[in-house]
């Protein structure tokens, strides 16, 4: 289903290339305020926050760049949902030397919409000052605001929330940064209120709102409290007392949660030929070396029959996918080989599986007549890549897997674990279709599917969480950052990371291990710039959270 822009929205984007140069003022409203200390009363303040706010949305979770390197090439290939051979996926080998960039776009990336995002909430609060009705709208700048700090943290661990913009308002480059627990009670904080504040006088930011919602008060409520309990889940490893009591208030809170696909969170895209609209992960995909759905991740579909798997991956030749009907002889690409390094994926023993001509018919094992090739292995579905694709924050499925998780934890949530177990499931394949027909997925198929894989009301309460996280991890294909954060703090699914050998070497030849000792990687790294010019600062947060290395855990990420 294609949602085309408005006029006014068009308007905007061109418009707020010209914000870039301006500088910024920083300012909060009401309940979890980051302080006025930023704020710089020489500068200009006229500034209108639609101009703004479309444009920190579309930049949200980062640009073509963060979708390519911290989503897929890092997020994705570490939990095994893709796979490459080439040598700059850092998921995949484990080696931040051959790709330094790909762990630290993401923070890089995010500064500018969160700076140009506090902008807008200081004019908003400016407006307010001078009598106008515009409550919704700083209450959906606050909620955004909240989701762009839990991305870097849940990522990266310690970020600066009371300081993070003063390098670009006071040139100052020495924040410091606030532990992670500090950042989650001031998220907590800020989404409670910020769904109160919904209810103030005023309308939303309507059609300069780029998600569906379109500043529709209600569904806004529902992204808050949605993001509130994913937030309360991280914390079951490492605060569960806490994790049940955010988890519970946000299940209970007033206006409701994403429980069906009308109300997902998802942005609007549309073609654009300097490609400042359309949707980055598609292009990353499009632009990628490489990117292919993971053996690991199309056997685990295999095995249960899931329909999904034609939806998200095909059979490609000339960029068109081949109409399948054996799904059993399809294959996905092992993670951990590297193209052009022997021993390489032509040592694999999936390389001389359904080999298959220009037609794609299988023609048999590799032999003198029959010569196999990467184009052998399922690649992400043509129809999920076009430029006016959507892009998903939070869904329907996602937050029916949380609240199944949450009753099987025996906490005061609505419904049961089968029941958010099926929705879940259901919710998961039914967004699908807001990729075009090509990738809906009927009520049949669906029935089908949750009889042959029911929910295992009879397991222990391990069982049952594997269950349910593997589930999530079925239903964030293409958002990679919060199937890994998700992973990280669940445990599952159970994940064997690419064999590295005594002396370092992967698979694919030649990759080092080292950074990480042959374990999947844990988190992204802080910038050499952040190393380079806040080095005091930086040392602090090197002291409580541990190394600036890929494996080193954030705080919620204990180890158990």
């Amino acid at each position: 289903m294609k949602f085309p822009m408005s006029k006014v929205l068009r308007r905007t984007l061109l418009s707020s290339v010209l914000l870039i140069s301006l500088p910024l003022l920083v300012s909060c409203d009401g309940l979890g305020d980051f302080g006025d200390k930023n704020e710089d009363p020489t500068q200009p303040t006229e500034v209108e926050p639609r101009f703004l706010f479309p444009q920190v949305q579309l930049n949200t979770p980062g640009s073509w760049s963060t979708m390519n390197r911290a989503n897929h090439r890092v997020a994705s290939a570490a939990i095994q949902q893709m796979a490459s051979t080439s040598f700059f996926w850092v998921g995949n080998t484990y080696d931040r030397d051959v790709g330094e960039d790909n762990t630290i776009t993401l923070w890089q990336d995010l500064w500018d919409p969160l700076v140009n995002l506090q902008q807008a909430i200081a004019f908003l609060r400016q407006k307010k000052e001078n009598g106008e009705d515009v409550e919704p709208q700083i209450a959906q700048a606050r909620i955004w605001r909240a989701y762009i700090y839990q991305l870097m943290t849940d990522t990266h661990g310690d970020v600066p929330l009371q300081d993070g913009a003063k390098g670009a308002i006071e040139q100052e480059f020495d924040p410091s940064f606030d532990p992670q627990e500090a950042v989650y009670d001031t998220l907590f904080t800020e989404l409670n209120a910020a769904v109160d504040q919904l209810d103030g006088p005023g309308d939303g930011f309507g059609n300069q709102d780029l998600l569906t919602y379109q500043g529709n008060v209600e569904q806004w409520k529902k992204f808050a409290n949605s993001l509130r309990l994913r937030l309360a889940m991280r914390l079951v490893k490492r605060d569960a007392a806490r994790a049940q009591s955010e988890a519970e208030a946000a299940a209970n809170a007033s206006g409701g949660l994403i429980v069906s696909v009308e109300d997902n969170a998802r942005n609007l895209h549309q073609s654009d030929p300097g490609r400042n609209r359309q949707n980055p992960n598609s292009w990353a995909l499009d632009e990628s070396e490489m990117g292919y759905p993971s053996q690991t991740f199309v056997n685990w579909l295999q095995q249960r029959n899931d329909p999904r798997l034609t939806v998200y991956g095909a059979v490609v030749r000339d960029g068109e996918a081949l109409n399948v009907t054996d799904t059993d002889e399809v294959k996905g690409l092992p993670n951990g080989y590297v193209s052009d390094r022997a021993p390489n994926l032509e040592n694999h023993p999936s390389w001389t599986k359904s080999c298959r001509n220009e037609s794609g018919e299988i023609v048999g094992s590799d032999t003198e007549d029959t010569n196999c090739t990467i184009e052998d292995y399922m690649q992400t579905h043509p129809e999920l890549l076009d430029d006016d694709e959507p892009l998903f924050h939070i869904t329907s499925g996602q937050v029916h897997l949380l609240l199944a998780e949450a009753n099987v934890r025996g906490w005061d949530v609505p419904g049961t674990a089968e029941s958010h177990y099926r929705a879940g499931v259901r919710q998961a394949m039914k967004r699908l279709a807001a990729y075009g027909p090509q990738a809906e997925i009927s009520d049949t198929k669906i029935t089908d599917y949750l009889n042959e894989n029911p929910f295992n009301a009879d397991g222990t309460q391990e069982e049952k969480l594997e269950q349910i996280n593997e589930q999530y991890w079925a239903a964030t294909y293409l958002d990679g950052i919060e199937a890994w954060s998700n992973w990280r703090r669940s445990g599952y699914p159970e994940l064997e990371p690419v064999p590295i050998d005594a002396e370092g070497t992967g698979p694919g030849g030649g990759l080092s291990g080292n950074d990480t000792d042959g374990q999947i990687p844990r988190r992204l790294r802080y910038s050499e710039d952040e190393e380079r010019l806040n080095t005091e600062s930086l040392q602090e947060v090197l002291d409580r959270q541990g190394p600036n290395e890929l494996d080193t855990r954030v705080w919620w990420d204990v180890e158990q």
